[in-house]
């Protein structure tokens, strides 16, 4: 005797209404503005400041004593004070570019409904170059729990935009028609 088997629960949507693409990108988007204005913030704020270079040996030999991990203070109290001034000014328009690119990416897509290469390309790029600063700032402030949260979350919420641009970039497979 043959019994109906019902399918597995994972074979079920759990979710009936399908989200369009378009609201996907409003929504990746928005995140990548509020992103954006972080590191524009961050940024333009140490760009304006006349005093930021100058301070920076300071700043680095402080993350460098509380610092937790070995590696990186040695790192902080050796090549990074060494080059204080040029990493101060790469910090600060490194931050500003960063911001530039993504909220100048994120409207233009918003603007156009879809997500061309150039933009998925600049975005990809910016986010990469966000996700190296952020996993400085993770290990430079090791010893501040506070900042460590919020690098953390910003730097996840970077991966996923980044793998979301790769993906528009990465081309499409076509299977091949190779008879075997």
């Amino acid at each position: 005797m043959l019994h109906h088997i019902a399918p597995p629960l994972c074979h079920q949507p759990l979710i009936q209404k399908r989200v369009s693409y378009a609201s996907l990108l409003f929504t990746l988007c928005g995140i990548q503005i509020v992103l954006a204005f972080e590191w524009l913030k961050m940024g333009w704020g140490k760009t304006i400041d006349p005093n930021f270079a100058a301070r920076f040996p300071d700043v680095l030999a402080n993350f460098a004593d509380k610092n937790p991990h070995a590696a990186y203070a040695a790192f902080l109290e050796g090549f990074a004070t060494a080059h204080a001034e040029g990493l101060a000014q790469l910090i600060s328009w490194g931050e500003f570019a960063a911001g530039t690119a993504l909220v100048v990416c994120a409207l233009w897509i918003i603007s156009v409904r879809q997500n061309p290469h150039w933009a998925a390309a600049v975005s990809a790029a910016a986010l990469a170059a966000a996700l190296f600063m952020n996993a400085n700032y993770y290990f430079a402030g090791g010893w501040d729990k506070v900042n460590q949260v919020a690098n953390v979350v910003m730097f996840w919420s970077e991966f996923c935009l980044l793998l979301f641009h790769v993906s528009v970039l990465r081309p499409v497979c076509k299977p091949s028609s190779v008879a075997l």
